[in-house]
């Protein structure tokens, strides 16, 4: 287990009275995904030979304000910060578990952080499972907007296709997730993206 000075802050989406995205002919309800992902994620890096520790904005099924996620990442001074998603849509795509990734327009480190984690996902789920690329995208998120640190949101499929809402809630596969991202995680810490840049005050 190797300790460092690096801080990965992981935000697993909604929670509490929010469910975000629901599969209703499954069951399948996004903040249980996005919680399962984070949790695995913080026991490979405490277990792993990583060089960040973790901070996780809820670490059970809580309802946190985003401006709460925020400001827990500003506390505990993350030089990163990742929030995990699944999405939703009124109609039903092609067959893959389809990735994207956001980061606020005109952070370069966000960028950046945000291409090795797509990068990350499509090679190793597209090992197991076919995966349709949807890119690496700018969006003006809360969570993106009002952090300092290099910050992504990353959508690891629909839930509003029932094939990818097996796929994602399949705890083997939200294994091979929660490994993906914190290997992109260590690769962009390691490449210097750890460095602030310049956000904007919580409202």
């Amino acid at each position: 287990m190797s300790r460092s000075p690096y801080r990965l802050c992981i935000d697993p989406g909604h929670g509490g009275k929010d469910p975000g995205a629901v599969n209703k002919e499954l069951n399948i309800l996004e903040k249980k995904i996005n919680l399962a992902v984070g949790l695995l994620m913080r026991g490979y890096a405490f277990t792993g030979d990583y060089l960040f520790d973790t901070y996780m904005t809820r670490h059970k099924d809580e309802f946190i304000s985003l401006r709460d996620r925020c400001g827990k990442a500003w506390s505990w001074k993350a030089h990163a910060f990742l929030s995990i998603h699944t999405n939703a849509r009124p109609m039903r795509g092609r067959a893959g578990v389809e990735i994207e990734t956001y980061h606020y327009p005109g952070s370069k480190k966000g960028e950046q952080f945000a291409g090795i984690v797509q990068e990350s996902l499509l090679s190793d789920v597209g090992k197991i499972f076919s995966v349709i690329d949807r890119g690496v995208k700018p969006g003006k998120y809360y969570v993106l907007k009002h952090t300092k640190m290099p910050a992504v949101l990353v959508e690891l499929g629909f839930l509003s296709d029932n094939e990818e809402a097996l796929f994602l809630s399949a705890v083997a596969n939200q294994e091979v997730m929660a490994k993906s991202l914190c290997e992109a995680a260590e690769t962009f810490l390691e490449g210097g993206g750890h460095e602030w840049t310049v956000g904007e005050k919580l409202p």
